[in-house]
């Protein structure tokens, strides 16, 4: 009887495999055909030597030989017995070594995830680096399977899944709909970068929200501290799901980088971010705001605790003495991510209620600060008063002088 080993991805070839081993996965076991008679199982491949008798081959050669015999073998048949031969680890690393690490992503590339992320632990880090960015290549090319397959991929291992989406929103220096767009589609929600070690979420999470400028001569990369369009989107969802972790994750980046998420996101959303900040990072606090326009700082100030605003240091109580002037100012300030979010983002556009209550909000909270009674309209009189005057002088002077 003959069968035809074929399947779904990730799943495995019917039939008994040879020696007892684990199926073959069924993308690897295409053009492979099983003979099955009583009590033995001989695998043939238009002639070629069984299977069995390749692993026997392997397993009587140094590493070194056996790299050339497996060499030999059709892709099906390398997938194989790297499932099935003891020094598989070995053989992995040598064809990093001496095949280049496009060979071994080649190889690598359409396993089951599980298999996949078990033969990237056989790598030695160098080549595991070398070999995920390879991998994260070819998920950036396969735009029809790529979402499926990190989905699987985030299953079987977070960390790893994570430094695929890192390379891959690295791969393109063009503009900011490009590459990093691409992969916070890619990502398995939001959630994952919460899910993620501090260290792994911060990377992550950094290279989502921030672009990266053109190859420098030396080949690295310079960041330019400019949040992507995805960024305040990601950033807002983040903070719905857990405003704590989101800023325990953002707290290792850099003040200005910090301070640029927050000029894009909502107030309300940056007003949480702050809270936790002034409540659990208080070494950090006021270097934030102080990377902030002043009028943007004094109204997110007017929005916080009593304590909160107390260890913001001479920041509180900033203000030009008039409440529009104040207002006009942070509106000035708050103008281009308004506009950012009227523009489309992601393929859904912001609400314009949404918009006119966010100017709202922060016309309400540049005024807030402001003491409303007597002295205070006292002193704006005065001061209006004393602007006339100087102006009128300048006026009788000017005209006096021509």
């Amino acid at each position: 009887m003959r069968e035809q080993h074929e399947g779904n991805i990730g799943g495995t070839a019917s039939g008994t495999p040879p020696e007892g081993g684990p199926g073959v996965d069924a993308r690897d076991a295409r053009g492979l055909q099983v003979n099955q008679g009583s009590g033995n199982s001989q695998v043939n491949n238009f002639g070629q030597p069984s299977l069995k008798d390749d692993l026997r081959n392997l397993n009587v050669r140094d590493i070194e030989s056996a790299f050339d015999e497996f060499c030999k073998r059709d892709r099906g048949r390398q997938l194989w017995l790297l499932s099935e031969y003891p020094r598989s680890d070995e053989l992995l690393n040598l064809i990093c070594t001496r095949a280049g690490y496009e060979q071994c992503a080649d190889l690598l590339y359409g396993m089951a995830a599980d298999r996949l992320m078990q033969r990237l632990g056989q790598l030695q880090q160098e080549h595991r680096t070398e070999v995920l960015k390879q991998l994260a290549t070819r998920l950036a090319a396969d735009t029809e399977g790529a979402p499926a397959r990190v989905r699987e991929y985030a299953a079987a291992s977070r960390g790893r899944t994570a430094q695929m989406l890192v390379y891959m929103s690295r791969l393109h220096t063009g503009p900011e709909r490009g590459r990093t767009t691409t992969t916070v589609r890619l990502l398995p929600g939001p959630g994952f970068i919460l899910e993620l070690r501090d260290d792994a979420a911060t990377i992550l999470l950094k290279s989502l929200l921030f672009r990266y400028g053109p190859a420098a001569p030396d080949g690295g990369r310079q960041l330019i501290a400019s949040p992507t369009q995805e960024a305040p989107r990601l950033l807002e969802q983040l903070v719905t799901l857990d405003a704590e972790r989101v800023t325990a994750i953002l707290i290792p980046l850099d003040a200005a980088m910090i301070a640029a998420c927050l000029r894009h996101i909502r107030m309300t959303f940056a007003r949480r971010i702050l809270h936790k900040v002034s409540a659990d990072y208080t070494d950090r606090y006021e270097e934030i705001l102080e990377k902030l326009p002043r009028p943007m700082a004094a109204a997110l100030l007017g929005q916080m605790s009593p304590t909160a605003r107390s260890r913001a240091g001479a920041l509180d109580g900033w203000t030009t003495g008039w409440l529009w002037i104040d207002a006009c100012l942070t509106l000035l300030t708050y103008a281009a991510p308004i506009l950012t979010r009227l523009a489309d983002r992601g393929g859904r556009r912001l609400p314009a209620t949404e918009v006119r209550h966010e100017v709202h909000e922060i016309w309400r909270a540049a005024t807030s600060h402001a003491v409303k009674d007597g002295d205070y309209y006292r002193k704006q009189r005065n001061q209006l008063a004393l602007s006339t005057v100087v102006l009128l002088l300048s006026l009788v002077v000017a005209i006096a002088l021509h």
